[in-house]
């Protein structure tokens, strides 16, 4: 894509873009799932739910996700188009 003129910034903001709305998706199919099963297990079973773990670790996901992309992202600046 640099080397069709595209700028930087453009680049990396699309990357960080697309990396943090892969995650918000990918939570989110998580949680689901997680509501879905926690629905059949058994009510004396061993699954403990709970509202802030499930919210920190979401969180720290998308954080983790998108440093991650900005990694990839300082990779494509350097690279030079010619």
């Amino acid at each position: 894509m640099k080397a069709q003129g595209i700028s930087s910034f453009f680049i990396g903001s699309s990357v960080v873009y697309q990396t943090l709305l892969m995650t918000v998706i990918g939570a989110t199919l998580g949680l689901i799932f997680t509501l879905l099963t926690a629905l059949y297990l058994p009510a004396k079973g061993t699954f403990a739910f709970s509202w802030e773990l499930i919210g920190i670790t979401m969180i720290l996901m998308i954080v983790f996700a998108v440093l991650g992309g900005l990694l990839s992202v300082r990779q494509i600046v350097r690279i030079d188009p010619s």
